[in-house]
């Protein structure tokens, strides 16, 4: 659960809407710990020495942005939108944003998104074609030609009934320091962090949690190159850091400067290990990779001094060359601390993704990248009746795991093709029946393998596997290392079967490799349905992404379970399915199914191997 501090621990009372008074207080830092259900964890990468030039001689650890989700530009915006919402500090007109960069305006619009806050984007001519495709609900982009974006930003605001983004206040900060959470969670003997100098958010966020965690800040800056005035000015004005000392420490704050050759020799070390490099993330690990011997050239760790260094995500890079699974891994020879082997996926957010189109079916798309928006709108618009069994289906889910655990005593549950998370998973709902139920989640898509292995860190019985649902010996194997094969075993294939070439087969396939008691849970989208053309268009909307859809009919969804005995009431609509039975029902907010505007055309079943 998020925990938000006073209204007026942050905001003075006599503060307006345009210029707030916000006051750095700890209860700030400690709420960002609430930021971790909505943005993607950094990907820790722990670099091998062989890796590295000799002259090296101690153990980093990268800090890796992956996605946009994972930025702390992001985090910044969202924090800054999360925490004046909180305080009830935003108007109803919403937020102002001047954004002079594309990795600026892509984060302050996937924030004001996800948390539902009008905005109007303010963007140079320069960046009119990079952010074309941000359109989104409630956000309005204008482009600002012949004048400058703080003059209109002021015209705007001039009112007091809109908010100013603010991208160097100390909320912000707040975000984007919080990049370090994770890192101390993932590798809590970290003693040095290394950033670079370009952001003012980031330094002081990233000073005031490093300091929390007694971490050392190394800030890198290319030689002879001017410092941000920003940078500059939050350096200099010591109020920023108001009651740091109060413990007794002084802030370990060390500045570095490094040249553009070793800038190109660490883009060359990260590029080899399949990492996309910009300049601004070289530029941060140069400064440990550097030979030169100058006044303040690069950072010279202690022998047993353990680095952190943050590679930021960038607009520029966030495109690599598609393959044929849609993402780029490159297997590195590094170990992280657990002993396992590290891989390092780039994701490709030009292409859609099944698991964020569904995403934004059902949860309104808070983990979705720009093209899994495109198409879920095109299907809630076009294919009204397929959002709605999707959601019919999680709630489906969400009945039959309940019923399994209360009624049947199972305490084991595996989700194949699990997705991203939602408001109530399936460990929650079966714990709330069987205190010591396990759960499993398994899926192929790098991002939520991430995702989903830092949210169950700390959760007892539940894990997370990186596997394909056609993989059905790898499933196998991971089911085994998790789960007593022994005893009853439900396994649940919730609007996943239609993604599927050959579902059958891997109901078959699994379920032959387990020797205990199984049960399937299984919904699916048929095409015996009065909304037919619908079922056909979203086929077509799905390939657009490149997405396979596969809805069947009614014989032949009955087939994949064909070696199930199946509970009452059998195979039957996915809302009809014992619909008394406590769930958080993700359809209630939609007109009943079989209206005029909808029909369920998801079937669904619970079965128990014979």
């Amino acid at each position: 659960m998020r925990e938000f501090p006073d209204a007026d621990q942050l905001f003075g009372s006599d503060s307006s809407c345009v210029s707030e008074t916000i006051s750095w207080n700890p209860a700030v830092v400690d709420a960002l710990r609430g930021l971790a259900g909505d943005v993607t964890p950094l990907q820790v990468i722990d670099l091998a020495s062989a890796a590295l030039p000799t002259t090296v001689g101690t153990r980093i650890v990268l800090g890796y942005e992956h996605s946009q989700r994972a930025s702390t530009r992001f985090r910044a915006a969202l924090w800054h939108l999360r925490a004046r919402h909180a305080a009830g500090k935003v108007p109803p007109a919403g937020i102002v944003v001047p954004a002079a960069t594309e990795e600026s305006a892509q984060a302050w619009v996937l924030a004001a998104a996800t948390t539902r806050t009008p905005a109007t984007l303010l963007v140079p001519p320069a960046l009119e074609a990079a952010v074309a495709d941000l359109h989104r609900d409630g956000i309005t982009l204008e482009v600002v030609d012949g004048g400058d974006l703080a003059d209109r930003r002021d015209a705007l605001t001039a009112s007091g009934q809109v908010l100013v983004a603010n991208p160097h206040d100390l909320l912000c900060a707040a975000g984007a320091g919080s990049w370090l959470h994770d890192l101390d969670s993932a590798m809590p003997d970290i003693g040095t962090v290394v950033i670079a100098a370009n952001d003012a958010a980031l330094l002081l966020g990233t000073l005031v949690t490093a300091h929390r965690h007694h971490i050392k800040t190394v800030l890198v800056t290319r030689r002879g190159a001017a410092v941000p005035s920003a940078v500059q000015q939050a350096l200099a004005d010591g109020k920023q850091f108001p009651g740091l000392a109060l413990d007794g420490r002084r802030i370990q704050l060390e500045a570095v400067t490094v040249g553009d050759a070793q800038i190109e020799t660490a883009r060359a070390v990260l590029l080899r290990r399949g990492l996309a490099a910009g300049a601004e993330a070289a530029m941060a690990l140069a400064a440990l990779t550097s030979t030169s011997d100058g006044p303040l050239s690069g950072y010279r760790p202690e022998r047993h001094e353990k680095v952190a260094v943050l590679l930021r995500w960038s607009a520029d890079e966030r495109r690599p060359t598609r393959t044929d699974d849609q993402t780029r891994t490159t297997g590195m020879c590094a170990q992280h601390g657990h002993g396992q082997r590290s891989s390092i996926t780039v994701i490709d957010d030009t292409v859609a993704r099944s698991a964020g189109i569904h995403s934004y079916l059902v949860d309104s798309g808070k983990d979705c990248y720009p093209k899994d928006i495109e198409i879920g709108r095109r299907l809630s618009s076009d294919c009204p009746s397929v959002q709605y069994s999707a959601r019919a289906a999680r709630a489906f889910l969400e009945r039959a795991v309940h019923h399994l655990a209360n009624e049947h005593g199972i305490a084991q549950f595996v989700e194949l093709g699990s997705g991203y998370p939602f408001a109530l998973n399936v460990h929650e709902v079966a714990r709330a029946q069987q205190p010591t139920a396990r759960t499993l989640y398994v899926d192929s898509d790098p991002v939520i393998a991430a995702h989903g292995r830092a949210l169950l860190a700390n959760i007892d019985g539940a894990f997370f596997a990186h596997a394909d649902v056609t993989d059905t010996d790898a499933l196998a194997r991971e089911i085994a290392a998790t789960m007593d094969t022994a005893e009853p075993i439900a396994l649940c294939l919730g609007f996943v079967a239609e993604f599927v070439a050959d579902p059958h087969m891997v109901v078959e396939a699994v379920s032959a490799a387990l020797p205990g008691p199984i049960y399937w849970i299984l919904s699916h989208v048929t095409t015996d349905v009065r909304r037919r053309e619908e079922v056909d268009r979203a086929v077509e909307i799905y390939r657009t992404g490149g997405i396979e859809f596969h809805p069947r009919a009614r014989e032949t969804i009955a087939e994949i379970v064909a070696q199930c005995e199946l509970l009452s009431p059998g195979l039957v609509a996915a809302t009809s399915w014992w619909p008394e039975t406590a769930s958080t029902d993700r359809i209630s907010t939609l007109p009943s199914a079989n209206s005029d505007a909808h029909e369920d055309i998801c079937l669904a079943a619970v079965g128990r191997v014979r």
